[in-house]
């Protein structure tokens, strides 16, 4: 008696299963998508493996010997039960379900991601969400997050990954520090005002870019007096308690623009800084199957309106 492998040994299962579920050879192979010479030799290869004939065969005559009787009642009930469990396994799988951990950048993820979740859990009632903020860039393996969202590329080249958002900067200032500074009407203005920056351990502070269709940029050394470290939200407070002027992702001051408690400054002009690393990428690691949940969740992402579906002019000084 030979012992080959036990994969082969369930796929002869499954053959012999087909024989006689469809009382033909021809039959079974049809039913499989194979040809009838290849089910032969499944067959004939499972009685090798269990030493004994299975099939009664003329050219004329099918039939099961006693041997391919009793192996039948052994065991096409299981593999009946085994292909519903298959069956069940595969429909459930196929539909976004099951718990999703999520590390997400801070203020991309308090104010562009938070408020759209609802409609996000709505959409997909079996899905349960674990999420972490952070701007820590640690490994997703690390953190046993299946899906992270980073300023710029990820480090690791064992992702996947896709920009999902490239947030609106908008330079700000709040009415009590305009009232005693002026309203800047120039980007070269800038350099007669008290300017809050961030500063990356990696980067530095970095400088903040100003530009027009068809004009040159205009580039600015941001001045000031006060910076904060690796916290691009941090900003947005220091603005709105009157420590100076500061570009900010739009989204993170809405709510205090919305307030008053902060104006928008120069917008006819768009806005970039490297301090700020303005595309953000949602990522995760290659793998040959993406869980269902994963890619939703990254679509989900991907499909935002972006910043300018707001009327930020309606809030400028």
């Amino acid at each position: 008696m030979t012992r080959p492998s036990k994969n082969r040994d369930l796929n002869a299962l499954l053959t012999f299963q087909a024989v006689v579920r469809e009382g033909r050879f021809s039959a079974a192979a049809r039913q499989l998508g194979l040809t009838p010479g290849a089910i032969s030799r499944s067959i004939a290869q499972l009685e090798g493996t269990i030493g004994v004939r299975l099939f009664n065969r003329t050219t004329t005559e099918f039939s099961l010997t006693a041997e391919g009787q009793r192996l039948a009642s052994l065991v096409l009930d299981k593999l009946e039960l085994l292909d519903h469990a298959l069956t069940e396994f595969h429909s459930e799988n196929s539909e976004p379900r099951g718990l999703l951990r999520v590390s997400l950048t801070n203020s991309y993820g308090k104010h562009y991601v938070m408020p759209r979740l609802p409609r996000f859990l709505e959409q997909y009632p079996q899905i349960q969400l674990e999420i972490g903020l952070n701007d820590n860039r640690k490994t997703l393996i690390e953190g046993g997050f299946d899906v992270g969202t980073c300023y710029g590329v990820p480090d690791q080249l064992a992702y996947i990954s896709r920009v999902v958002c490239q947030p609106r900067l908008l330079l700000v200032g709040s009415p009590a520090y305009l009232a005693c500074h002026g309203i800047p009407r120039h980007p070269s203005d800038l350099a007669e005002h008290e300017c809050v920056n961030v500063s990356w351990a990696s980067k530095g502070a970095g400088v903040w870019v100003f530009k027009k269709p068809e004009e040159q940029p205009i580039v600015i050394s941001p001045q000031g007096r006060v910076f904060l470290s690796d916290q691009i939200d941090g900003v947005v407070h220091a603005a709105v308690g009157g420590l100076g002027l500061t570009v900010v992702h739009a989204r993170a001051a809405l709510s205090h623009l919305r307030s008053g408690m902060l104006k928008v400054l120069l917008p006819d002009f768009r806005i970039e800084s490297e301090a700020a690393l303005r595309d953000i990428h949602v990522f995760f690691p290659h793998r040959d199957q993406i869980a269902p949940r994963v890619r939703a969740f990254v679509d989900f992402l991907i499909d935002d309106r972006g910043d300018d579906a707001i009327d930020w002019n309606a809030h400028q000084a």
